[in-house]
């Protein structure tokens, strides 16, 4: 799942905009037609990447961007999970939309 994180003045909102095209792909009841397999699989390429994009003060980009940094995975974490290591998913099972 690819959320959206909007922070400005008091208001904070997490929201769902798009599936990663992995997860798609990999979902055993996606119900994609061969085609559209194909065409999920040329476009992805075999590699999810991401931008984030920091808008702020300077005095408090750093400290923001520091303590997000310390939020990926390290070297050999990624080792780890690439030979079978399990995380705990802090993420909830169940999202709503709440209007």
């Amino acid at each position: 799942m690819a959320l959206l994180w909007n922070q400005a003045a008091g208001s904070i909102n997490l929201e769902f905009i798009s599936y990663w095209n992995s997860g798609v792909l990999a979902a055993p009841d996606n119900h994609l037609t061969h085609e559209e397999r194909s065409a999920l699989q040329k476009l992805w390429g075999g590699l999810e990447t991401g931008d984030v994009t920091i808008i702020g003060r300077s005095d408090e980009v750093h400290d923001f961007t520091s303590a997000l940094i310390n939020c990926f995975l390290s070297e050999e974490e990624i080792v780890w999970w690439q030979s079978g290591g399990i995380f705990p998913d802090p993420w909830p099972a169940n999202i709503s939309r709440l209007n």
